[in-house]
């Protein structure tokens, strides 16, 4: 009834800047944007069926280029939180840029950026400039500050809960590419695959680092070289008559 794409008996949100983030979820992880405007479901989000805007990349690899755009999985990204499929309607003449708060699923990685699907061109990073900006706020999990509150600061801050776009309507950012009154946003946080380690699973700092027997090691038990060498000494006092029993 709503007109944002959730059928009404799974939509319990009223607001209609307002979406809901997550299936199953009524009343946490709600898409926000600036009272006065509608927020609505992406085409992908409408594509594979979703009661709420939270997609996959693939989906958004096999449907966000269904109209003869670029259809790929991000290379060299991973999506550790999902992505978010949504549009922003209503926007007045004169109006450059809005604002969406997206709540995250879990808190922002170490090392995060911010990167959206264009459907002309594929994935690229958000662009950053006047009109155009990334911000993040602590929050809580399922729960966000409203678009504008002072909490939202500039850059991705791991540990934060809540991320605060400000889009502008026919901008590098929208993936209309049109001054229309829509901003349509395909996006999420990205980890770039190479700073994820490949090999030795075991994490610095953990127990069996501490116990090697390495220089490093602290306390932990010696390795056979050291024994080597400590059997080696006592052969050689024995022999030269620097060690002895008392009987």
């Amino acid at each position: 009834a709503d007109n944002d794409g959730i059928p009404d008996y799974l939509d319990a949100v009223s607001n209609s800047f307002q979406l809901l983030g997550m299936n199953g979820e009524q009343t946490t992880h709600q898409l926000q944007t600036n009272p006065g405007l509608k927020l609505m479901l992406g085409d992908t989000a409408l594509a594979v069926g979703r009661a709420a805007a939270s997609v996959s990349e693939e989906e958004v690899a096999n449907n966000g280029g269904s109209a003869g755009g670029v259809a790929v999985t991000d290379g060299g990204y991973q999506y550790p939180l999902g992505l978010y499929d949504f549009v922003v309607a209503g926007i007045p003449s004169g109006v450059t840029s809005v604002q969406v708060v997206l709540p995250q699923s879990a808190a922002i990685p170490a090392g995060a950026s911010y990167r959206k699907y264009i459907a002309s061109s594929g994935w690229q990073d958000f662009v950053i400039n006047g009109a155009n900006a990334v911000a993040s706020a602590p929050g809580v999990a399922g729960y966000c500050p409203p678009p504008g509150d002072l909490t939202y600061v500039s850059g991705l801050h791991e540990g934060d809960y809540c991320v605060q776009l400000t889009l502008e309507d026919g901008g590098p950012n929208d993936a209309d590419g049109e001054v229309n009154g829509v901003v349509r946003d395909p996006s999420g946080l990205a980890v770039d695959d190479s700073s994820v380690t490949i090999g030795d699973p075991t994490p610095p700092g953990s127990d069996r680092d501490s116990n090697s027997g390495g220089s490093g090691g602290g306390g932990g038990p010696m390795g056979p070289e050291v024994l080597l060498l400590l059997l080696c000494y006592w052969v050689y006092l024995r022999r030269s008559g620097l060690l002895y029993y008392r009987r």
